[in-house]
């Protein structure tokens, strides 16, 4: 059973039971200055243009010929960046043409032995210097393939 709200009377205040009321703050009247005198205008009223001419326009319409999309093919080839990082990744070898992950071995470089000799220079003299040649984030990775065992590349830290 649906009966109509009751009517509403007035819009309840905000904020509790006192209303708003906006404050007109009349503006100060500036003194004019002296000897001025008033400026009349005139308004000139401008003529409508006239109609552009008539010109004879015909409009051709021409049937709609769609030319055959090319279709996308997804290619079984992943390209790889030829720059390998320090992990072990999946990269095509140049020697046996096959794509294969590869085998990441790790040897000490010119990066490690840097950081041996500032951990040496800054109080590391008590063997603390020996520890980039423990951490493999400091060391050069060599990348060899794992179906031919060839060198694919060398990710040198410096």
């Amino acid at each position: 059973m649906y009966t109509s709200p009751p009517p509403y009377t007035a819009a309840p205040a905000p904020y509790g039971s006192v209303a708003y009321q906006p404050q007109v703050m009349p503006f100060p009247m500036q003194p004019a200055m002296p000897g001025a005198q008033p400026i009349n205008i005139q308004v000139q009223s401008i003529a409508p243009l006239p109609p552009p001419p008539a010109t004879n326009i015909q409009i051709v319409t021409a049937p709609v010929v769609s030319q055959p999309q090319p279709t996308n093919y997804v290619a079984d080839q992943i390209i790889i960046n030829p720059v390998l990082g320090d992990k072990p990744c999946l990269a095509k070898c140049q020697y046996c043409r096959r794509q294969a992950v590869t085998n990441v071995t790790y040897t000490t470089g010119g990066f490690a032995w840097l950081i041996c000799v500032l951990l040496f220079l800054f109080g590391g003299s008590l063997g603390c210097c020996l520890i980039p040649f423990c951490v493999n984030s400091c060391k050069d990775a060599h990348h060899q393939c794992s179906q031919c065992s060839a060198e694919i590349y060398v990710h040198k830290r410096l």
